[in-house]
């Protein structure tokens, strides 16, 4: 009603008309539970579809008409789309370069001899393409060069899945090493699950099995058990017990996992313990192992996005048995490069840790000197560019806030006079955009009459806004929405939802569009000082306790 176009002059009517419609059609959505229950599931976009919607469907009809027309559209898409994934590993032996010997000359140091080898080197590259809704096919190629002999394989994987409960896949590989495979998972409910794996190798060997059982054992841990038995069939040359049970725990909390692996079997038991947590901008990860065939193990490994299509990583591994590697990893797009660089035969922990903190030191001062900069020059391009080339549009929605204050001043200022008649919810001052750190210790210092006499300069606002044509606005990266938050102040009771940016509310725009934006409030409620800041999609409800400021 506030924005009904009959309740305006020419000069302001045309604007409120805009906003009358774009409520009334707001309304008309909300009011309707077909249409609600739509907007709620799927978002606006859903609802510019065409909709039969003469005849009322409950909501499981909703849903089975949507996810068709969605999965119809997803399958135009894949029609001409296979997804590509691809990996490289090259294996170098650098022991001879940090081997230490007495060089006789300058000339002996740099023998050419002492250069890293390539030890191996592995190309992996599949294409993944839909059959149909339930049945995807993967086509796999993999070559490997070991010591001037090489070995290739190629394998078709058909994976199909039943229902949400069970899917399964078959693989078969041809090439130097034949095999076939099959797997099924089967899910029980929402927190049981089981797989079962047989793989077969070569006519001579038998077959290997695994069957593992999973459940969620509390609220962010899940526990699983492995069984890998030897079959003992008579067409085959069983050879050697090769039976093995594991236990495992994962523990997920917080972006940090935890894991403890346990096996026991005939050839080979271990315990693996492991967490992976995220250190500022990096993910990392330690691991450390003891086993019955390769002794201690200890493997430290850190990545990072570089962007939001790109993460490298490094990582160093000290084993008993092999040694010292440094691996370096590049993921982007699907694409993964692997290098692994073995960098001593012995277990050296002195020279592991040189190994993993050099590399580092020497990024962090390249992230720092260079490549932080880079990056903070090309987002600020990026959003002048994106600024610039929407400059109408947002000039347009800063004119329109504007206008609505304007549109807003006389019922605020009815609401501001019953809020302060019966000692309620007053808006002094409400910050939004890039916002400056707080002037709470200012406000600490106000006698209660000071507080009276700021919250009483809100007045001022409303008569400015009358006698004006527009507001005055910020010019800084944020601006003042203490005559819109006020608005949506009812019956001493403040209430804005989260989920969404607060540059969407009525009276609202985008100050520092592509930045971080906050709200702050402070107000005042039966005579005493709050304040509370927010971030751009937190919801906000006021008055509380918490938000109490004491002076």
């Amino acid at each position: 009603m506030t924005f009904h176009p009959d309740k305006h002059g020419e000069e302001s009517k045309a604007f409120a008309e805009q906003k009358f419609h774009l409520i009334q059609k707001a309304y008309d959505v909300l009011n309707d539970p077909n249409k609600r229950h739509i907007y709620d599931l799927y978002g606006e976009q859903a609802l510019k579809d065409s909709w039969d919607l003469s005849a009322p469907l409950d909501k499981e009809q909703i849903r089975q008409e949507y996810e068709r027309r969605a999965n119809l559209k997803k399958q135009l898409e894949e029609q001409n789309m296979v997804k590509s994934k691809g990996e490289i590993s090259i294996a170098f032996d650098a022991t001879r370069v940090f081997q230490y010997r007495e060089k006789a000359s300058l000339l002996d140091a740099l023998d050419l001899d002492d250069l890293p080898e390539i030890q191996h080197a592995m190309v992996v590259h599949s294409w993944e393409t839909r059959v149909n809704d339930e049945t995807s096919v993967t086509l796999r190629g993999n070559v490997v060069t070991k010591n001037g002999l090489g070995s290739g394989n190629i394998s078709l994987i058909t994976r199909h899945v039943v229902s949400p409960m069970l899917w399964g896949e078959v693989s078969g590989a041809i090439g130097d090493q034949n095999a076939a495979g099959l797997k099924i998972v089967k899910n029980f409910d929402s927190d049981t699950f089981s797989t079962f794996n047989v793989n077969y190798n070569s006519v001579t060997s038998i077959p290997t099995m695994a069957i593992m059982f999973g459940r969620k054992v509390a609220e962010h841990t899940t526990g699983f058990i492995t069984y890998k038995p030897t079959l003992n069939l008579p067409w085959f040359d069983t050879g050697a017990n090769n039976s093995s049970c594991m236990l495992g725990l994962v523990h997920d909390f917080d972006k940090i996992q935890s894991g403890v692996d346990i096996q026991a079997g005939l050839q080979q038991s271990f315990v693996s313990i492991y967490q992976a947590r995220p250190i500022g901008n990096i993910r990392a990860k330690v691991q450390m192992t003891v086993a019955t065939g390769s002794g201690l193990s200890l493997a430290i490994s850190g990545d990072r996005k570089l962007d939001k299509s790109t993460r490298i990583g490094i990582g160093v591994e000290c084993t008993s048995a092999q040694g010292v590697t440094f691996r370096v990893k590049l993921n982007r797009l699907g694409q993964r490069l692997t290098i692994p660089i073995l960098i001593s035969n012995q277990l050296d922990f002195r020279l592991a840790a040189l190994t993993f903190v050099v590399p580092i030191a020497g990024y962090i001062a390249l992230d720092k000197s260079i490549l932080a900069p880079w990056r903070k020059q090309r987002e600020q391009q990026r959003l002048e560019a994106i600024r610039k080339e929407n400059a109408e549009t947002l000039e347009r929605r800063r004119q329109e806030a504007e206008q609505a204050c304007v549109l807003l001043a006389d019922s605020i200022a009815r609401k501001l006079e019953a809020e302060e008649s019966r000692d309620g919810l007053v808006i002094i001052s409400a910050l939004y955009g890039k916002l400056p750190p707080s002037t709470l210790e200012s406000v600490r210092v106000l006698s209660p009459q000071g507080i009276q006499e700021l919250a009483a300069s809100i007045k001022a606002q409303f008569k400015f806004l009358k006698s004006a044509a527009l507001p005055v606005s910020h010019k800084q990266e944020y601006i003042d929405v203490t005559i819109p938050v006020q608005a949506l102040v009812s019956n001493g009771q403040l209430h804005i939802s989260g989920g969404h940016s607060k540059s969407n509310l009525i009276g609202f725009y985008d100050p520092c569009f592509g930045e971080k934006k906050q709200l702050r409030i402070t107000y005042q409620f039966q005579g005493r000082l709050h304040q509370v800041t927010v971030g751009d999609k937190m919801p906000v409800a006021a008055p509380l306790r918490a938000h109490f400021v004491c002076v």
